[in-house]
């Protein structure tokens, strides 16, 4: 997985505007958005600052591991959710398997 897809997918996730990132990593807009369209990869300095901010390692940028990544952005969002939105996402989770399994018993 590319560093500039991770980058757009915890934007997204922690719903933050590009301008402040850039703010935070003192660069300038245009850079970041090089960032996440690939066509430039942030230096180190930058990557140590952007794993800060979403509070995940800074290894996930440098291996690239997609599964990895996934992990690493449901934990980030299971953290910010609330008791009641736990449940529902559980609740929500429980009725999936059973379908899957009730489709699989008639097969």
């Amino acid at each position: 997985m590319e560093v500039s897809d991770m980058l757009k997918q915890l934007r997204h996730i922690f719903n933050i505007k590009a301008e402040q990132i850039a703010q935070y990593t003192g660069e300038k807009v245009k850079y970041y958005y090089h960032w996440e369209s690939g066509y430039r990869r942030p230096k180190a300095g930058n990557l140590l600052k952007l794993a800060n901010l979403y509070h995940v390692p800074y290894d996930v940028f440098l291996i690239g591991d997609e599964k990895y990544f996934k992990a690493t952005a449901i934990n980030i969002l299971i953290d910010s959710m609330n008791t009641k939105e736990k449940e529902d996402l559980i609740n929500l989770l429980l009725q999936s398997v059973m379908r899957d399994r009730e489709r699989m018993s008639k097969k």
